[in-house]
């Protein structure tokens, strides 16, 4: 994964463990960005990422995944809970439990583009299926 920068957004800034972890997965502290700012940052962030990666363990619905996908990113995601339900077939999912699998599905989709592009056009037709009206009325 050296290719690309990794971004966290939001939840403060890395732990010490964090850091080392980071260091122990072979990628250069310069190479993976904890970022902090509000919808607007989070919006130019999802539209200039290459790749939405969401290895949730536990989701009342998981809202992410479909913000990314209104921002043409395509996503991968998580295997458990509600997330495979809400993502349909507009995502690649991974089991979170297992690192080789998440960094699979992952390079899947980040060195082939024509997997890419299906994974935008179908997450874009998939934030279809969803709105604030649906949701709350």
């Amino acid at each position: 994964m050296k290719d690309f920068d990794i971004v966290a957004f939001g939840g403060g800034k890395f732990s010490v463990d964090e850091k080392r972890y980071i260091s122990e997965l072979g990628l250069e502290e310069n190479q993976v960005k904890n970022i902090q700012g509000g919808d607007n940052m989070l919006s130019v962030l999802y539209s200039k990422a290459t790749l939405f990666v969401y290895p949730s363990l536990y989701e009342g619905f998981g809202l992410p995944p479909l913000e990314a996908m209104d921002h043409s990113c395509p996503v991968v995601c998580s295997n458990t809970s509600s997330i495979p339900e809400v993502v349909g077939k507009a995502a690649l999912k991974f089991s979170p439990f297992d690192v080789e699998d998440i960094s699979h599905t992952m390079e899947k989709v980040l060195y082939n583009s024509s997997i890419r592009d299906d994974l935008m056009l179908a997450g874009l037709e998939r934030t279809k299926s969803f709105s604030w009206e649906k949701m709350c009325c």
